[in-house]
């Protein structure tokens, strides 16, 4: 027997597995857990195949559904048979790729909240390892110290007095940071290294913005026969909100000096359609649109509502991203830097040094807290007169500080869109039966839910948990440790509508529209920014 390794929701992956086996003479069975697990495979990925549902284990010369909630999967070759299940399609166990993120520890304030094996950052030693608290004896005073221990067996004791000092490294035990060294001031050199980087950065912002507050942009002026086109396919009245954002949005297209606007407003409330609009007045007057989103999902969902709203017009809207074939992303490459692409949605793809536009006339940010500075300032440096709308339901501080100094323009979107009913926001303590309630409210009437717990370590106990809990949900789970391919394929499955649930990080918390979605339960939301 050979045991199968989880296919971590890739379910293009275990499609083209199944289509060798049964090409290679294999039957193949599949244990499902629920009927609608079932019944959405039968008609998303083994569409096609030969396939057949059965009350029990069978010969059939194809696929053979089965009812078991078994895990794992296992290849018989001597019988030539290959036994499947739904756990090891959506499941994550075993070994996987950490993605290394870098974030800025948290300040200590209770000797009592740290724990033997933390790891903090000394303002001038760098990283080290908590190792507990003694009392020592020093010219004749009897103090506290905490312990850390730092690379080459060096310890640095700290004066509880100078807690405040240290911060919390974000490290977990599962991928500890490199101790720094006493001796050798690699701290030292560490900060430097970013001091510089720093430094040189606002050196080019500086640039930047001197050569945007000098440089005239393109003015693009009211096209009356173009214009009211855009109009057409929207079944929608817009928003009083709306109309200012969009009229602001306009005055600063029409005048010469680069655009730099954030429209701010609670998700569903209309920013994209000012988007929208604002890129259709740019393409009229021939110019280039560029949109940036943080990632592919939310690429494609733009992309779909921009070829939809733009079908009827001459306009050409192409999408780069992780999935966009390579012969294909060399196309609308070279039909971008050729001006035969008028609209581009992209990732971080847009970024890369090969993308050239032949007349970019506007760039698009959607959730541009997601972005970092060198990011966003890397389009702008493209073209210094280039218009610049960013769009965000929580802007960053910096960029807040930027429009009450007057860097940049705001409009805000604060009334949400007709019959939309308002969000019920309940707080309660952790109870097991509130959650099955919530979730089997959304199952009764067709929709979907969110369950928010922010522990990588612990995701995978929240998963049997949930599923203890509401056996009649399909669960799917989603952190920031996976590869960013297999998350952009659970996200895609749960939209499609392969789960019930989607278990999460913080990392749904861009605006994905996925519309069955009423219900997020928040675990522990005391510990959540704002975002």
């Amino acid at each position: 027997l050979e045991p199968l390794t989880p296919y971590r929701a890739e379910a293009r992956r275990m499609r083209a597995d199944v289509e060798r086996w049964l090409a290679e003479g294999f039957r193949v069975v599949f244990f499902y857990k629920h009927e609608k697990g079932r019944d959405y495979l039968l008609r998303t990925h083994f569409k096609g195949l030969p396939t057949r549902v059965a009350g029990e284990v069978r010969p059939f010369a194809g696929v053979l559904l089965v009812p078991g909630a078994f895990e794992g999967g296992f290849v018989d070759q001597e019988e030539k048979v290959v036994y499947l299940t739904e756990a090891l399609l959506y499941g994550f166990s075993g070994a996987s790729a950490v993605r290394r993120t870098f974030l800025r520890g948290e300040g200590v304030s209770d000797p009592e909240l740290l724990s033997v094996g933390d790891y903090l950052i000394h303002p001038e030693h760098g990283i080290g390892r908590y190792e507990g608290l003694v009392t020592r004896e020093v010219l004749g005073v009897r103090r506290d110290y905490l312990v850390l221990k730092y690379r080459d067996q060096g310890r640095l004791y700290v004066p509880v007095e100078d807690l405040p000092l240290l911060r919390r490294h974000p490290a977990t035990s599962d991928e500890p940071p490199e101790l720094s060294s006493l001796a050798k001031k690699d701290w030292k050199r560490v900060k430097e290294r970013a001091r510089r980087s720093a430094e040189e950065l606002a050196q080019r912002l500086l640039v930047l913005y001197a050569k945007r507050a000098k440089e005239k942009g393109t003015a693009f002026p009211p096209l009356p026969d173009w214009d009211p086109l855009v109009e057409q396919n929207f079944p929608y009245e817009l928003t009083e909100d709306q109309k200012r954002a969009l009229e602001d949005v306009f005055r600063d297209l029409e005048a010469e000096r680069p655009m730099d606007r954030l429209i701010s407003g609670d998700v569903g409330f209309g920013k994209t359609e000012v988007a929208l609009r604002a890129a259709h007045r740019v393409v009229g007057h021939g110019h280039q649109v560029a949109f940036l989103v943080p990632t592919t999902l939310l690429a494609e969902q733009h992309y779909r509502t921009f070829k939809e709203r733009f079908g009827d017009l001459p306009v050409e809207v192409a999408m780069l991203s992780r999935f966009t074939p390579e012969k294909e992303a060399r196309r609308i490459l070279k039909d971008l830097a050729e001006g035969r692409v008028d609209v581009v949605i992209g990732t971080h793809r847009l970024l890369e040094e090969g993308v050239r536009f032949k007349k970019l006339g506007l760039l698009i940010v959607d959730e541009e807290h997601r972005f970092g500075v060198a990011q966003k300032e890397r389009l702008k440096e493209l073209k210094a007169g280039v218009d610049v709308l960013m769009l965000s339901a929580t802007p960053i501080p910096r960029t807040l500080y930027q429009a009450l100094v007057g860097l940049k323009d705001i409009s805000s979107i604060q009334t949400p869109p007709p019959g939309r009913k308002p969000i019920r926001t309940v707080i309660a303590p952790f109870d097991p039966l509130v959650v099955r309630e919530a979730i089997l409210f959304e199952l009764e009437r067709g929709g979907k839910a969110f369950f928010v717990h922010d522990r990588v370590a612990s995701i995978e106990q929240r998963a049997r948990w949930l599923e203890a809990l509401v056996p009649e949900a399909r669960i799917g789970v989603v952190h920031g440790q996976m590869p960013a391919a297999a998350i952009e394929e659970v996200m895609l499955e749960f939209e499609a509508g392969a789960f019930d649930v989607l278990l999460a990080t913080t990392i749904i918390e861009s605006g994905l529209d996925v519309p069955l979605a009423d219900t997020i339960l928040i675990e522990r939301a005391d510990k959540l920014g704002l975002a």
